[in-house]
């Protein structure tokens, strides 16, 4: 798969959720597509910083 080439994911949300994530993405003057891309790759990259400290409290989840 090309890394470059974005991909069709369908997603779920509750309406809750995609309400709120629409206002947020409105407020920010983007789409909703690229607000949900923007929160993953947010998360994605907490999460990876979490791994790559080895002092972190909160790692011990990802030792398993």
């Amino acid at each position: 798969m090309d890394a470059k080439r974005p991909v069709t994911f369908p997603l779920r949300l509750p309406a809750s959720v995609r309400r709120q994530a629409e206002l947020d993405a409105k407020r920010d003057g983007v789409s909703l597509n690229q607000f949900i891309t923007m929160a993953t790759i947010e998360k994605l990259t907490r999460n990876a910083d979490r791994v790559q400290d080895p002092t972190s409290a909160s790692n011990d989840q990802w030792r398993r």
